[in-house]
């Protein structure tokens, strides 16, 4: 069976996205630690990451959200990334990473900058 892996940029983003020492944020990580990855969907545009995550591991089921705070500046796009981290009953369901206009993406770009783009300069 051909299990699929974390890039490197999906884990630099997932690490960004999930930083910080709120109490949500810990169990989040702590679910990216024991999930395997049930697809990654390539869009042309962007990418679908599907996580399954252990269901004891629900922080709550009616907690359901996005937390969409990074932007990439990456190699071989000129206008960068950004991303949505999915959260369906108290789980990391999906990461969404997307081109900003009809920049294709490329599977092999790489992290320039990373950036919290609700946080003030």
């Amino acid at each position: 069976m051909n299990e699929l892996t974390i890039t490197p940029l999906e884990n630099r983003v997932l690490q960004e996205i999930l930083r910080g020492d709120s109490e949500v944020n810990r169990q989040l990580r702590n679910q990216l630690e024991h999930a395997t990855i049930r697809e990654r969907e390539l869009t042309g545009v962007g990418f679908f990451l599907n996580f399954d995550v252990p269901k004891h591991l629900s922080i709550s089921d009616s907690l359901n959200r996005t937390i969409g705070n990074v932007h990439a500046e990456v190699t071989r796009l000129e206008h960068g990334m950004g991303f949505v981290l999915f959260i369906t009953h108290g789980l990391i369901d999906v990461l969404e990473g997307f081109t900003y206009g009809y920049e294709e993406f490329d599977p092999a770009c790489e992290i320039i900058s990373l950036r919290d783009i609700q946080s003030k300069p």
